[in-house]
C-alpha cells in the first residue's frame, strides 16, 4: 500500500491517460479486424451465391463451355440477370480456364479472343469455389468487388466454371460506416 501512496497526482494522471490510450487503441484494433472479417465473409458469400445461382439455372453450361451458343432459355436467364445491381459481369469458362461467354450489364456475347484465368483452372481442378476480393484497377469497375469462380459439375466432373463479378462497394461502405458508430 505504501507504493500507491508514493505516486504523485501527475504520475497517476499519466498512468490513467496511458491506460485509456491502450484501451482505446485495443478496442479500435478489435473493431477494425472484426469489421474486415465480416466484410470479407459477406462479400465472398454474396459472390458465391450469384455464381451458384447461375450454375444452377443454366442447363447448357457444358455446351456453352464447349463453345456453343446458349439456348433460348439460357439467353432469357442471362437477360434477366443483367438487371441486377450487384452482378456486373458473368464469365463462363471451359474447364481449362478459357473464357467462352461474357455476360455483363451491356451485352451478352461469345468471346472473340478467349481470356485465360488461372483462378478458373484452380476452381475446376479442386472442384471447389474460389473467391477473391479486389479493388478497382481499371476505369469502369466498382471500387470494391468480388470474383467468385464456381465449378459446374455433371456426374462429378467439372464441365465449366462460372465466374461472377459482384459489386460490393456499397455494402462494404455501409458495413464500415456502421462499425464506426
Amino acid at each position: 500500500m505504501s507504493y500507491l501512496s508514493d505516486i504523485t497526482l501527475r504520475r497517476g494522471l499519466a498512468f490513467l491517460v496511458m491506460a485509456l490510450a491502450i484501451l482505446i487503441a485495443g478496442t479500435w484494433a478489435i473493431v477494425k479486424i472484426t469489421t474486415g472479417h465480416l466484410v470479407d465473409e459477406y462479400v465472398k458469400g454474396t459472390a458465391t451465391d450469384w455464381a451458384q445461382f447461375l450454375a444452377a439455372n443454366v442447363d447448357d453450361l457444358g455446351q456453352i463451355a464447349a463453345g456453343e451458343q446458349p439456348s433460348a432459355a439460357s439467353m432469357a436467364f442471362f437477360k434477366a440477370t443483367q438487371k441486377s445491381n450487384q452482378v456486373f459481369r458473368y464469365v463462363i469458362f471451359n474447364r481449362h480456364g478459357y473464357s467462352q461467354l461474357l455476360v455483363d450489364r451491356d451485352k451478352i456475347a461469345s468471346v472473340d479472343l478467349s481470356r485465360f484465368s488461372p483462378e478458373a483452372v484452380r476452381a475446376a481442378k479442386q472442384g471447389q469455389r474460389l473467391v477473391d476480393i479486389r479493388q478497382a484497377t481499371e476505369p469502369g469497375l466498382p471500387t470494391t468487388y468480388a470474383e467468385a469462380y464456381v465449378p459446374a459439375m455433371v456426374d462429378k466432373k467439372t464441365v465449366a466454371v462460372v465466374g461472377a463479378f459482384v459489386d460490393q462497394a456499397e455494402a462494404t461502405d455501409i458495413i464500415y460506416q456502421t462499425s464506426l458508430l
